[in-house]
């Protein structure tokens, strides 16, 4: 179901922003979606307008060694994602690109950003790098600055759908129909949260 959304909205974005604000009520489907839009960008062979999966570009992503991109979330062992973080993120995308196409900052669960790291990451979306993208996820976007959502294109997640929910999570897990309804249940209604339980 990701997939369809991630298609029906590269197919009606006109002009593309330099920031986006993926919102789910499920973070980890949020944070998700955002990794699929972000591999997609950075594809060099896109397919059916699609990330093709096979070209350099996909296989260091997929590998989660693309140079061109930095993931941004909470460290282990800590409970936001401080100032250093952000101040880091703000001169990775101030580099030139390694593979000669965008450099793109995936911030999973924004919300946990301190004020001081979204403040600081604040002067990127006003004034971004002509070759920079920033996407931000998060299941509580209220928990944001003001300041910070207002620079971001809002995408947000309709929730999925019980019959697909359940078809995707038996798929994913080879479990059966009735194990992946408990689990869902379990991760009240989420699927993406019941697959990583």
């Amino acid at each position: 179901w990701l997939l369809i959304h991630l298609r029906e909205w590269i197919s009606i974005t006109g002009d593309k922003g330099h920031a986006y604000l993926v919102v789910s009520e499920d973070a980890e489907e949020a944070s998700l979606f955002a990794k699929q839009l972000a591999m997609q960008q950075l594809c060099h062979d896109l397919q059916d307008r699609m990330a093709c999966r096979q070209c350099r570009s996909c296989k260091a992503f997929l590998q989660g060694t693309h140079g061109d991109l930095l993931l941004l979330q909470v460290p282990a062992g800590k409970a936001a994602i401080g100032i250093d973080q952000a101040r880091e993120a703000t001169h990775f995308l101030q580099q030139s690109a390694l593979y000669g196409a965008a450099k793109l900052l995936l911030v999973s669960g924004a919300d946990k950003m301190t004020l001081a790291a979204a403040n600081s990451l604040l002067k990127t979306l006003e004034e971004p790098p002509g070759n920079a993208l920033v996407l931000l996820s998060s299941a509580e976007a209220w928990r944001l600055p003001p300041t910070v959502r207002s620079r971001c294109q809002l995408l947000r997640l309709p929730n999925v759908q019980k019959g697909a929910a359940l078809a995707w999570l038996a798929s994913q897990m080879q479990v059966t129909a009735t194990d992946a309804e408990h689990l869902l249940d379990m991760a009240q209604g989420r699927a993406v949260a019941a697959l990583l339980m």
